[in-house]
C-alpha cells in the first residue's frame, strides 16, 4: 500500500548542455585530467531547434505523460537556446527522454544544466526511464537520498554524474554558476544498462 502526494504548480524546469559519453578507463573527478573516450553518444545544446516539434523520436526524443511536448518550449536566455518544462497547476508530471545506444560496461559520463524556477518544483534526473540518479527537490540537490548541497531558484547549475557500470557506482560533481564544485563519490544504482537520460518535473 502505497500512500502519496505532491504538489501541482505553475513552475519551470530548464536544461541545456545535455552530454553523455562513454570512457574506456575509470574518470577521475580532477577535472584537468583528460579522460579517454570511446565515443559521444549525445551533444546537445538546443541551438538547433525552433520548437518542441522538432524534438522527435526519429532523433532520439520520446516525450512523457500529460502532453508533455505541449507544455515543453525552447526558448532564448541571453544568447543562447534552453530546453523548458513548464508545469502547470493542473499537471502533475512532465518529461522528456533522450535515448542512445545501450552502454553494458567500462563507463559513463553524463552531464547537463539544469535550472529551477520554485525550490517546490520537484526535478528529476533519471536513467533508463525511472531510476533517479540526481533530483532538484525543497532547495537541495540529491542523490542517492543523501543531500549533496543547497540550491536557489533561477540559478544554473551543471550535474555531472561517472558510472561505474560494472561496480553499479557513481560519483556526483555539482557546479554553481560561480564554479564552486559539490562531489558525492560512491552513489549506487541497479542499472547495468544504461540507454537512456531523462529530464522531468513534478
Amino acid at each position: 500500500v502505497k500512500m502519496q502526494c505532491w504538489s501541482k504548480i505553475n513552475a519551470t524546469a530548464s536544461f541545456d548542455n545535455l552530454y553523455v559519453e562513454k570512457l574506456v578507463e575509470k574518470p577521475s573527478l580532477n577535472e584537468d585530467e583528460e579522460k579517454p573516450t570511446t565515443s559521444v553518444l549525445v551533444n546537445e545544446n538546443f541551438e538547433s531547434y525552433t520548437t518542441t516539434a522538432e524534438l522527435t523520436n526519429e532523433n532520439g526524443w520520446y516525450w512523457g505523460m500529460n502532453d508533455s511536448a505541449g507544455k515543453s518550449s525552447i526558448v532564448t536566455e541571453d544568447t543562447n537556446k534552453v530546453f523548458a518544462l513548464n508545469l502547470d497547476a493542473n499537471t502533475d508530471n512532465i518529461s522528456l527522454l533522450k535515448g542512445f545506444t545501450d552502454v553494458t560496461d567500462k563507463y559513463l559520463k553524463v552531464s547537463v544544466d539544469v535550472k529551477s524556477s520554485d525550490t517546490g518544483l520537484t526535478v528529476p534526473l533519471c536513467l533508463n526511464d525511472y531510476s533517479i540518479f540526481a533530483r532538484f527537490e525543497g532547495g537541495k540537490i540529491i542523490a542517492n537520498e543523501t543531500e549533496i548541497t543547497e540550491y536557489k531558484a533561477d540559478k544554473w547549475y551543471n550535474i555531472t554524474a561517472y558510472f561505474d557500470i560494472a561496480a553499479k557506482t557513481y560519483d556526483v560533481v555539482i557546479t554553481d554558476d560561480s564554479g564552486k564544485k559539490t562531489i558525492l563519490e560512491n552513489a549506487t544504482t541497479d542499472q547495468t544498462a544504461i540507454r537512456s537520460i531523462k529530464m522531468q518535473c513534478w
